[in-house]
């Protein structure tokens, strides 16, 4: 079948889908109200469902599971359906299709998910717990961000219609068949990327904390969004030469865009002088004691929590220990959410301040 050929397939396969994918949807936030309390990460549970198409017969599994509940917001659902297309060529791709309430379909290719089973899920001895492959990649990789590179032996053709992306948890190329429908072609994990590749990885990585640090305005209508700049910045300061993978990342978009490349210039320029900034103002507040007090709090709070169990003398399972070892790894980052303290608030509000005049 050509590209085409699938992709109507696929919208009648849709449309025939959407009904069923819309009453497991509203089954499973009935079947699950009693998590109204659980304001926090939980483990991944779902389920799957086998459905054939009347028009079609193809074999469709639908794939749900609940990632977690939010005090403000509804069931952070994970839905896929998924089933097997064979394309012109001969090769076996994965037809997928997400949320029932938008006809988006992707089609990955077998070879993509052998690649990221041997080189993340079986590298890093990593148990699904039921969850397929392809549902664990987009559970764990929500967010994509466009690479400027290219391979040396891509054809124009290539490049005009393949694109690299970098992902939590690796680099992938991407064929889009039509503006609204991409092939997923291959997976490239960290550690099995050459040294060039791997330098492209990291400087992606760096670059998209340091995208997270700057969306976080001071005039943010959530007023704790300073401590978590705060929190970010002492990330970013301690990944060796970030500073040298951040100006590789703009230069590297003149290569891709040659027509901003004026534009990127100033922007090297204006990051430098930010990026000193950000040292200086992360180092100030590490010598704060108010600052300092509130971490040895919290890093207390939590060693308590592990040695002792909870209040009430119940033990805490090993879910809650790892999420109390996963804190006491990051207090900075504990600093933002756990913000009772508004003294340390006004501290860290100050120090941005004199931060964002700085670098105006």
């Amino acid at each position: 079948m050509t590209a085409d050929e699938i992709y109507k397939e696929l919208k009648e396969e849709y449309w025939e889908l959407r009904n069923i994918m819309i009453n497991i949807a509203e089954k499973c936030i009935r079947d699950h109200k009693t998590l109204k309390n659980r304001h926090h990460f939980i483990p991944p549970t779902g389920s799957k469902k086998t459905y054939t198409t009347r028009k079609n017969k193809n074999n469709w599994t639908i794939e749900w599971h609940i990632i977690s509940y939010s005090k403000n917001q509804d069931l952070s659902v994970l839905f896929l359906s998924y089933t097997t297309y064979v394309d012109r060529a001969g090769k076996t791709h994965y037809a997928l299709l997400g949320t029932p309430n938008q006809f988006f379909p992707m089609l990955m290719s077998s070879h993509f998910l052998q690649r990221y089973r041997e080189r993340y899920l079986d590298l890093h001895h990593i148990n699904t717990g039921g969850m397929s492959p392809q549902a664990y990649f987009f559970m764990k990789n929500r967010r994509a961000q466009l690479v400027s590179y290219y391979p040396k032996n891509w054809t124009a053709e290539d490049k005009e219609n393949k694109s690299v992306y970098y992902c939590t948890h690796g680099l992938y190329v991407l064929r889009w068949l039509r503006e609204d429908f991409p092939l997923f072609i291959t997976f490239l994990d960290e550690t099995c990327l050459t040294e060039y590749k791997a330098h492209i990885f990291q400087s992606e990585k760096v670059s998209a904390l340091f995208q997270k640090y700057i969306n976080l305005s001071v005039h943010s209508k959530n007023k704790f969004d300073p401590i978590q700049r705060y929190s970010i910045a002492k990330q970013l300061i301690q990944i060796p030469n970030a500073k040298e993978l951040l100006i590789d990342f703009f230069k590297r978009g003149k290569v891709r865009h040659p027509e901003d490349a004026e534009i990127l210039d100033q922007a090297i320029q204006q990051f430098d002088k930010k990026w000193d900034s950000i040292v200086e103002y992360t180092q100030a507040l590490d010598n704060n004691e108010g600052v300092k007090q509130q971490r040895d709090r919290l890093f207390q709070q939590y060693t308590d929590l592990l040695l002792y169990g909870k209040p009430k003398g119940d033990r805490t399972t090993d879910f809650e220990r790892k999420e109390l070892l996963n804190k006491m790894a990051n207090p900075e980052k504990q600093l933002f959410i756990e913000h009772n303290n508004t003294d340390l608030f006004q501290i860290v509000m100050d120090k941005m301040k004199e931060f964002d005049q700085k670098v105006r």
